[in-house]
This record gives structure tokens, C-alpha cells and sequence, in this order.
């Protein structure tokens, strides 16, 4: 993604200028006169039709804190976990080993949570013993350097 264009202000500071670009499902309209912690407040339209107002930094630093919808990702999201999972009355069962147990009976028969068991099997798409037996790796094991 490119660097977003700056602009001058009265003051002589420069601006970011993030009208009409995409950050996710959010695309900047118009900056606000609000401001938050010395922030720009951005005016966004989410795909969904939503409309949002967001912190600029939030949306032009990559990080941790960017958000990238009006609420309606997470919500999908949270979505698909459950049908990955399974629900109570109805859950996903998966045979491994000549056993077949729900994704949280093998969960915590592994000691993983069942939200990590279904991410690599349904979302990474690991096979059942792959997923089953390689160790859960902390997070300071995934991002070290």
C-alpha cells in the first residue's frame, strides 16, 4: 500500500491526506473538524453501507489498533468461529487416530484452545493429525525475529 499523500496546513505541519483511500472494508470520505489525542477524525463508509468515524491513526499506521471495518468484520468473524467450532446442539466432528470427537473434545484432550484447533484445520487447512500433534507455539515464538 502507498505511503498517503501529505498536504500543508495552516499551522506549516503536514496532513495526511486519506480521502478516498481503502484501509479493509473502510473507505476514508472526508476528515471531521473532531479531533481525539491531537488525531484527525475521518468520516468512512464501510462495504456494508455503515457509516464510521475513525481516528486517522487508526486507520493509516499499520499495527495492532487499525481498524479496518465499522464493526461488522468482527462480527463475521466471531461468525465463522462458531461454525468452525461447532455449536452446542450441533458441533463439528472430526476423526483422527480411529476416534472421532467434537473440535473442543480433541481441544482439550490436546491442551489447545478450540478456536486455535479450528483455525488450522478450517482456515489454514492442515490436515487432522497435523493439527492435532505440532505443538501451539507462543506468541513470542511466531514473531520473533
Amino acid at each position: 500500500m502507498s505511503r498517503p499523500h501529505l498536504t500543508g496546513r495552516a499551522d506549516g505541519r503536514a496532513r495526511h491526506d486519506l480521502k478516498g483511500k481503502r484501509f479493509g472494508r473502510l473507505t476514508a470520505l472526508r476528515p471531521t473538524s473532531k479531533r481525539a489525542g491531537g488525531c484527525i477524525i475521518w468520516e468512512c463508509r464501510c462495504d456494508c453501507g455503515t457509516y464510521a468515524l475513525v481516528r486517522s491513526v487508526h486507520l493509516a499506521r499499520p499495527g495492532k489498533d487499525v481498524t479496518r471495518s465499522c464493526g461488522c468484520l468482527a462480527v463475521e468473524m466471531a461468525g465463522h468461529r462458531v461454525q468452525a467450532i461447532g455449536s452446542v446442539k450441533n458441533p463439528r466432528r472430526v476423526t483422527a487416530f480411529g476416534e472421532t470427537l467434537t473440535v473442543a473434545e480433541w481441544a482439550k484432550r490436546t491442551g489447545m484452545a478450540p478456536s486455535t484447533l479450528a483455525d488450522r484445520l478450517y482456515r489454514h487447512g492442515w490436515t487432522v493429525e497435523r493439527a492435532l500433534t505440532e505443538p501451539v507455539r507462543r506468541y513470542a515464538e511466531r514473531n520473533a525475529f
